[in-house]
Parts: C-alpha cells; sequence; structure tokens
C-alpha cells in the first residue's frame, strides 16, 4: 500500500538542511520583528567604538611607557653608578653605560650572560650568589678588586614586577676604592701604632670616654701581669687599681672628662697586679678631643717607680744612719760611689779635717783622696774590685785633703747591692788618724 505524499509536487520534492531550515525561520523572525534588528545594529556599534576608544588608550599608554622607559634608561645611564638587570636565564636585560665599561662590553646584548662577562672573573661563584639572590629574596655583598685594582662593593638584590614576583636581580657596583684605601691606611696606621705601643717600656694605656681600655700596650700589660685581652674592652680603674687608689683615679678621670678639670698632670698610684701584688706606678695622663672639641677619651703613660721609691726610701735610711755614723764618729767622711767609683754623695763628719763641699766632689773619682803614687799604683781601683769580689775593702795610708795636706787614714769601702745581688756602687768610709800628718810642699 503506497503512502501519498504531502507535496503538491511529489516528484520535484526537495530535502531542506536543518541548519537552512532554522536560518530561514530566523529570516522569517527578522522579517516579523523590525526593532530587534536596530537594537542588534546598535550594540554592534557600540561595541565597535568601545574597542577603538580602548585602542587608542592603549596605544597612548604604550606611548607614555615607552617615554617613561626612556626617561629612566637615561636617568640611570646619567647616574655614575654601574647597574645591572637581569632574567631568571642570567641574560641581560638592562646594563648602564658604566657598567657596560667594566663588563667590558662594546654594545649592549640580551643574549649575553652576566655569567659571561669580565666580572665573572673577579667572582668566581657569582651564578651561585645571583641564584640564591633570585630563590630567597635576600639581598647579599661582597667586596670585590677589578683588574685595575679598584675596589667596588658587589650588591645583590632580587628583581620584582608588579605582582612582586621576583622575575630576576638587580647587580649594582657601588666604587669604594677612595673608602677602601682610607681603610687600609687606617689599618696600617693602627698596626703601626700597635708595633709602636709594644716596643714602648712601661704602661700605655688608651681609654674611651667612659673609662674603658680600647688599647694597651703589650709590655703594659705584662708589667701588670695580664694579657691584653684581659684588658681592653674593660673597666681601667676597677681592673688594675686598687680599691683606694682606684676610687681617687676614678673620681679625677670623672672630672676631666666633665670638664671639671682640665689638667691631667702627674700623679703617683698604686696598682694591683694579677698576683695580688702592688706596684707604684707614675702616671702622665692626656685629654683627648675631637674635632669639635668634645672630649672623647684619655691616654695615660705610666712608669714602675716602685724601685726607685724603695731606694728612695733607703737612701733616706741611709743619710739616717750615715747621721748617726758622724755622731758617733765626728772625725770621719762617708762618701757613695757608683760602680765606677765616682762620687755619688759626700757627708763630712762635723769635725772632718776636709773642707770639702758637697758640689766640689760630687762626680769626681774616689781617686782625689789618695796620694799620687798610689793612684799610678793603682790603689784605689784595686780596693774597688776587692771590695766588689770580697765584700769589703779595707786599707790604712795617707789621704790627701783639700789644702794639700796629707793625713793618716783608713779607707774602707762595702759593696752596695739591688734585691737581685747586683752591684749598684759602693759605701767608703774615710776614718782619720789624728796622730799622723804631713805636709807636701812643692
Amino acid at each position: 500500500m503506497k503512502t501519498k505524499s504531502s507535496s503538491p509536487h511529489p516528484e520535484t520534492a526537495v530535502l531542506v538542511p536543518p541548519r537552512l531550515k532554522q536560518q530561514q525561520h530566523s529570516d522569517l523572525d527578522t522579517t516579523r520583528s523590525p526593532g530587534i534588528t536596530h537594537e542588534r545594529e546598535n550594540t554592534t556599534s557600540s561595541l565597535r567604538t568601545s574597542l577603538a576608544t580602548a585602542r587608542k588608550e592603549l596605544r597612548s599608554q604604550t606611548s607614555s611607557l615607552r617615554q617613561v622607559s626612556g626617561y629612566l634608561k637615561t636617568l640611570l645611564n646619567n647616574i655614575p653608578i654601574p647597574l645591572v638587570i637581569v632574567g631568571r636565564d642570567l641574560r641581560l636585560r638592562y646594563a648602564s653605560r658604566d657598567a657596560m665599561q667594566i663588563l667590558n662590553l662594546a654594545s649592549f646584548d640580551s643574549r649575553i650572560k652576566i655569567t659571561d662577562t669580565m666580572l665573572a672573573l673577579h667572582v668566581a661563584d657569582l651564578k651561585k650568589l645571583i641564584l640564591h639572590v633570585m630563590r630567597k629574596g635576600e639581598v647579599l655583598s661582597r667586596e670585590i678588586q677589578d683588574e685595575n685594582g679598584v675596589w667596588r662593593l658587589l650588591w645583590l638584590e632580587p628583581y620584582e614586577i608588579t605582582t612582586h614576583a621576583i622575575d630576576g636581580a638587580v647587580v649594582t657596583l657601588f666604587n669604594i676604592d677612595a673608602q677602601k684605601r682610607v681603610e687600609t691606611s687606617l689599618e696600617e696606621e693602627r698596626r703601626m701604632l700597635q708595633q709602636m705601643l709594644g716596643g714602648l717600656d712601661g704602661i700605655v694605656v688608651l681609654l674611651d670616654e667612659g673609662g674603658c681600655v680600647m688599647r694597651v700596650n703589650r709590655k703594659g700589660a705584662e708589667l701588670l701581669g695580664r694579657d691584653e685581652l684581659e684588658i681592653v674592652g674593660k673597666n681601667w680603674f676597677d681592673t688594675v687599681f686598687s680599691e683606694t687608689s682606684g676610687s681617687e683615679a676614678k673620681s679625677r678621670f670623672t672630672r676631666l672628662m666633665s670638664g671639671e678639670e682640665n689638667h691631667p698632670g702627674w700623679n703617683d698610684l698604686f696598682v694591683t697586679l694579677k698576683n695580688g701584688q702592688k706596684r707604684l706606678i707614675r702616671w702622665c695622663s692626656t685629654v683627648l678631643t675631637d674635632t669639635a672639641g668634645t672630649r672623647i677619651g684619655m691616654v695615660g703613660s705610666g712608669e714602675d717607680i716602685t724601685l726607685w721609691r724603695e731606694a728612695q726610701l733607703s737612701a733616706a735610711e741611709s743619710e739616717e744612719r750615715f747621721k748617726q755614723l758622724m755622731g758617733m764618729e765626728p772625725e770621719s767622711d762617708f762618701l757613695t760611689l757608683d760602680t765606677g767609683g765616682n762620687i755619688t754623695g759626700w757627708y763630712a763628719g762635723p769635725r772632718s779635717p776636709h773642707v770639702y763641699r758637697a758640689e766640689e766632689v760630687i762626680g769626681k773619682h774616689v781617686s782625689i783622696f789618695f796620694p799620687t803614687e798610689d793612684f799610678l799604683a793603682g790603689k784605689p781601683m784595686r780596693m774597688l774590685r776587692v771590695a766588689e769580689t770580697r765584700g769589703r775593702s779595707e786599707n790604712e795610708g795617707w789621704c790627701v785633703s783639700k789644702d794639700g795636706a796629707h793625713r793618716r787614714a783608713r779607707f774602707i769601702i762595702s759593696p752596695s747591692r739591688d734585691a737581685g745581688s747586683n752591684l749598684i756602687g759602693f759605701a767608703a768610709t774615710i776614718r782619720y788618724l789624728e796622730d799622723y800628718i804631713r805636709v807636701w810642699r812643692d
């Protein structure tokens, strides 16, 4: 059974694709809705206008950015600081004019890696440093010296873009040659000063405004029985002085630093050694000021006068003993001699036949009291040698007075020694025998 066709002309029927049918329906809808078509045209026109405006603004901003970029490059080139920007691949993105000279580049080439430039010759681990900066976001610095001997500070910091992401590194090479040479010169001066201080006898100490030790010479530290490291950085007055002397010295130092006192002068103070022993030091101090006149510290030098003071006291005691002896032997003369026999002290008894004054004999040789024949025979020096080796020398003979008279006398000479048994001189006594007087005439 055949089905009837719905087409009036079944022999000419054509199959229409679905898309075409849809388009035909759309056309029919457009034909049927002219308002919709007009609205779409307005929308398209508005979009085209907005797009044109956006393109125009983009071109304007691009031009402004290029202008700003040009200004920045000009500014960077005019600033005498070698500056390089590298990407994450270590290739150059920017290099200032001064940087080009240091990197030994005739022209800028973005294909060159910074590790292939002259800088890599002076910084062996340059790649490692830059990668560390980019990876950790840290700033690194290092002092380097180029092939011309110029000192530079290599400064590495991360290069961040607007999203705060690290997209490379900024390499700056500051010229620190003048500063470095000044530092080297100062260090050399410090070294020379330390050597000079080390060669000085006694104590030389440099204090800051608070009384803390900045420098002390090696021999001074040894004299105090301490190592330099045990003194430097410590309060000088609390470390080496006895309680009484330290309080006195600190009080005076405070007055000097405050300006209440202006002339340090000389003073004798006891210091305490590490082993507890006390030594008497004669100090001379000088206040230090800066260019503005502000008092910034003090330098002090000290000499150990312990033995000198002991000798002074001993001399005073000896003088007192001499006076006692002169009271007991008023006809005798007493002398002190140095190791060569020169007179260093003269004490005439109240009834001594000599009429010499001290200034007439001090400095002269003891042989002035011996007759010419005894001097030529070497008797004075022989008595000194015997006294030194045997502990005492005694001889009776003629003694020459200032008036030329020869009096019979007994010479007694004894050696004087220090605490180390070293010979430091002689003590001599001329004891007159009144029964014998001989006058020599020309």
